[in-house]
Parts: structure tokens; sequence; C-alpha cells
């Protein structure tokens, strides 16, 4: 143990004083390169290391080949990189802690795959507990060093980490202070998240170590300027995924109501102005749109629903399925809407605007297009998919990932970015991507390359001017929730 003079904290504060403070990333995916790049970036005294064992992943990196698109990261990899030269990305993971002062640890914990009670729903935690083990097989009591859950993790999953410490280490508490700090970042704005944070949630042991580790993670964040939250470690896990809970919660709000505005003659925008103008409720996440996407949504509720019947409370269980209920309802519904538009499906050919699950990322997983894509195809449709920034490869990762099997089907084409070979002679343009290129994009110039004897035109993401589409020469312009 550190004499009460020598405290693990003041020698930590030290070495972030004179720029000696090391931050590790185990793993180097969407978090965990997004988190260290910013912090490199923005505070030059900082050493930053993201290790991985993927070796195409930091081959990327490294090569300054980005695995995915997101806005503004080119320049602050340029900062931490070029101008600052803190960073490195490696394979060498136990090297990297062995250099650590902070750890964070930002694997990937998707849905178990094979599991008897909590098939799809209970989190696979196999990466996180290999990366954890790692991690105690360097602990040292003469470096003490604090431990950061970053990966979305179960509720309790600080007491996980401290039992697989204990399984290595005599005195665990000596080497590691753990501390939950969940990320809340939204792809497409994650550099502007990481910049600009709302909040910064730090949940840490009651203790004085955890006090400790507390202030020294703000001193990691100087040049931030933020509202730092100081928790209890198992109200940190829960409240990530309470919030993402919450956001999905509004769109299956708004979402729910889309049907009953088309039916009445209400404007499902006009709604989202009424309700978000109100500041107890505000404006985000109150799009109407064909479904929430994404890594986070489906998993974390999914996650807090087997939490909850496993603690036998099957009520508010119910409550949060309801979320993921309407989510499946509102694809279905509109498949089928699409699908009731055509006579003969296996002459129709259909063009879907976008395959990313939101705009302004090249991010696939999870994307409600996917369930479209599959049920078009299905019925014998010739689908047709453009996207300025998913590619392919993506594209049928995902399809397969979703139980959606198109190796065999071959009446389907990715067209990237191209307009003109997406809406050749095609029946429709379905946005299922609230791109702002869907917005302003040459409709009449599409129109006249499509088929000459029928076409509609299906705005899933309500961001077209339906007035001026109408003049277009569709057959048919449907715009969700009016």
């Amino acid at each position: 143990m550190l004499p009460e003079k020598q405290t693990y904290a003041s020698t930590l504060k030290q070495k972030l004083e004179e720029g000696r403070f090391t931050v590790c990333s185990v793993g180097a995916g969407y978090v965990g390169s997004l988190t260290s790049i910013i912090l490199a970036a923005q505070q030059p005294n900082l050493r930053v290391i993201v290790c991985d064992v993927n070796q195409n992943l930091i081959n990327s990196w490294n090569d300054q080949r980005y695995p995915f698109y997101e806005p503004d990261l080119d320049k602050q990899f340029d900062i931490a990189v070029n101008k600052n030269k803190n960073i490195k990305f490696t394979t060498k993971i136990t090297e990297a802690i062995q250099e650590s002062d902070a750890i964070f640890i930002c694997v990937n914990t998707p849905p178990k795959k094979e599991s008897r009670e909590g098939l799809g729903r209970e989190s696979d935690m196999t990466y996180f507990d290999m990366a954890c083990q790692t991690i105690a097989s360097m602990g040292d009591p003469k470096k003490h060093r604090i431990l950061i859950e970053k990966s979305t993790v179960p509720v309790g999953t600080h007491k996980r980490i401290h039992n697989i410490l204990s399984q290595n280490l005599a005195n665990p508490d000596d080497c590691y202070t753990i501390v939950s700090m969940p990320e809340f970042l939204a792809e497409g704005v994650a550099i502007q998240n990481l910049l600009f944070p709302d909040r910064v949630v730090i949940g840490t042991p009651t203790d004085k170590n955890g006090m400790e580790a507390f202030e020294v993670i703000k001193g990691l964040y100087t040049n931030f300027d933020t509202n730092f939250i100081h928790v209890r470690t198992a109200s940190s896990e829960l409240g990530k995924l309470f919030a993402n809970a919450m956001l999905a919660q509004r769109i299956s709000s708004i979402n729910s109501m889309s049907q009953l505005c088309e039916t009445v003659g209400a404007s499902v925008q006009d709604l989202s102005k009424i309700v978000g103008s109100d500041k107890r409720v505000g404006p985000l996440f109150l799009n109407a749109s064909p479904a929430f996407g994404g890594s986070c949504f489906e998993k974390d509720i999914q996650s807090l629903v087997y939490i909850l019947e496993s603690l036998g409370q099957t009520q508010q269980a119910m409550y949060w399925s309801q979320v993921l209920y309407m989510n499946q309802f509102q694809k279905t519904r509109l498949l089928n809407m699409i699908v009731q538009e055509f006579q003969n499906p296996t002459d129709t050919i259909l063009t879907i605007f976008g395959f990313a699950f939101k705009k302004n990322t090249s991010d696939t997983r999870m994307s409600p297009m996917a369930f479209f894509v599959y049920g078009l195809i299905e019925k014998g449709f010739h689908v047709r998919i453009h996207d300025p920034q998913a590619n392919e490869r993506g594209f049928q990762i995902e399809m397969e990932m979703q139980g959606f099997s198109i190796a065999e089907k071959l009446n389907f084409e990715f067209c990237g970015s191209d307009y003109s070979k997406a809406v050749k002679d095609s029946n429709a343009i379905i946005i299922g991507t609230d791109w702002d290129e869907y917005i302003t994009t040459n409709y009449r110039n599409m129109r006249d390359q499509m088929n000459n004897d029928k076409a509609l035109f299906f705005d899933l993401r309500s961001i077209i001017d339906q007035q001026a589409i109408n003049f277009l020469g569709f057959e048919k312009v449907f715009k969700l929730g009016n």
C-alpha cells in the first residue's frame, strides 16, 4: 500500500502536470478510436495508445485509411497524429497496458447468440472478460492504475471486473480502481459530442480510491468545457442503458403517431414542432422514420429488458419491450404498404435511397432498410440500393447479421453513389436514410430516367417537399406521417 502522504492520485496528477501520463484504449473500434483521437488532439501533453488484436484494423489507422466515415474525423486525426504526435496504434496489447496509467476498455459487448434464456438480449461479455483478464495479468501494486469501463455493459459489471482481478491478484484494490465512464456518442456527430460533451459521467466506488480516481479523470479533460456528473458505479452503468432506452422511446413515440396523422390529415412534422417546442420535452429524436437502427438502441433495450426480467420486474420489462414492438410494427406496416402498390413484383424495379442506419455515417449496423430489402426481394421485386457512404461489403455483412440471407438472390444491385444506375427504368424511389443530399438532389432528372409508365415515390423519412415532387410526374407520392 502507498503511504498516506503519497497517494496514487497525487502520483498520477503529477504525471499529468509533467506530461508523462499515458492513456490506453483496449479496442480500436468506433468508441475506442474516436475517444482516444479526441483526447490526443485536445490534450497535447497526454500520451495515448490505442491497441487491438485486429491487425487489419490497426493497419487501417496507421495508414490513415479510416475504417468508417465520421464527419470531421480527418481534422482531429491530423492534429493528434501529425501535429501533437502523441497517439499510436498497436497490436502489442500487454506493452500498451504496461505503459498506461489509465485504461479504457472499449471492446464490443454484442447480444449473446447462444443462450437458452438470454438469446439476443443478454450481453455477450466474452471480449470484455478477455480484456479484463489481460489487464489483471499486468497488475502491479507499485503502479496503481485506473481501469475504466467505456463499453456499454450490464449493471453490476464493476463487480464482475473485480472478481476477474481477484482471481489473478492477491490485492486487486492496490493495483486498480474500477471506474464506469460510459460514452454518449451519436454517430454522424460523434466528433462534436466528444469535443463538446453534454456531460461526462464518472461512476466510482464511494471510498477514497474512488474519490481520487474522479479527480484524476477530471484532469484528463482540462481543455474541455463540460459538466462532470460524479455518481456511484452502478448508477453510471445503468444510466447508459436508460439514456439509450429513453432516446429510442422518443423515436417509437413519434412513429406511433405517423399512421394516425396519415389517416386524419395531420402532419407528423407539425406534431414534432408542437411537442418539441415545449422546453420540458425538446425537439431532438422526434423525427418520424421507418424505425430506429444502429448498434446501440435495440441491443441496449434488450439488455435492459433482460435485466428487469432476471430480477422479476416483469411489468417494467413489458413496458420497455413495447418500444421494440413499435419499432418492428413500423417497419412491417410500411413494407406492406409499398408491396400493395404493385401488381407484378417480378416486373418491378424499386430503388432504395440510403442503407446506412442514419445520415452522416457509413454504419449499416441494424439498418432498418435491411428488413425492407429482404422483404421486397422475397416478394419478387428487383431492388437497387443507393448510398453515398455505405459500401457493398457493409451491406452484405449487415444483411447476414440480421438473418437475411441474400447469397443466392440475384434480384438486387448495390449501386453505391451512382444515381443513374440506381434509378434507370425504376418504378419507385424509397427514401430510407435522411441524407441531406436526398433533400436537394435533382428528382426531375431522375424521373426522366425512371419507368415511363409507372413511377412512385415513398419518403419514409419525411424530408422532401411533397408538393414539389407531386409536379414531377410521379403517379403517387407518399410522405411518412402526412
